[in-house]
């Protein structure tokens, strides 16, 4: 579903219009690599947790990117890894505000359904649903923040600027 997210985002950043079936098709020949560094992203965080909360963060703000880049890329695990590691570095800052808007909005969500809910079952269903909106939500973001983060590092050098500056 992720991955979904994220190309879906790319074809935006792109103007490539296609349907689902053509995105899930490109997501589907990198399912593999996408399942592996999510679950590399999730230990590691995890890993990170139980050290302490702040690490955990710092490495979920690192590898965020390692997921765009298995999803929009024919890179295998350790070179996504690697590469959205890299385009972290720069990004740790914005991508805990990401994380934190998020947060806090799943959160008023969460005690808004919370409040109404009359039963278990309907409060279970309510965390499935707002997982279900905000998951995609949080992808994208994460998405814009590597498109960003990837333009800046390739972007062509001006001669006129590169001129001046010698």
């Amino acid at each position: 579903m992720l991955g979904v997210a994220y190309v879906t985002v790319a074809d935006d950043v792109r103007l490539h219009a296609r349907g689902l079936n053509a995105i899930a098709a490109d997501v589907r020949e990198r399912y593999v690599t996408l399942l592996v560094v999510g679950l590399a992203y999730t230990f590691a965080v995890v890993l990170g947790l139980i050290a302490l909360v702040l690490p955990g963060l710092y490495i979920a703000a690192r590898l965020a990117p390692a997921l765009p880049v298995a999803a929009l890329s024919d890179r295998g695990i350790v070179d996504s890894l690697r590469e959205g590691w890299a385009l972290g570095r720069g990004n740790v800052l914005r991508l805990l505000g990401v994380f934190l808007v998020v947060f806090v909005l799943q959160a008023i969500a969460a005690g808004i359904l919370a409040l109404i809910s009359t039963d278990l079952a309907t409060t279970g269903i309510s965390a499935v649903l707002l997982n279900a909106v905000s998951g995609p939500i949080l992808a994208a973001a994460i998405a814009h923040v590597y498109f960003e983060s990837r333009d800046d590092a390739a972007e062509p050098v001006d001669e006129m600027t590169a001129d001046a500056a010698v």
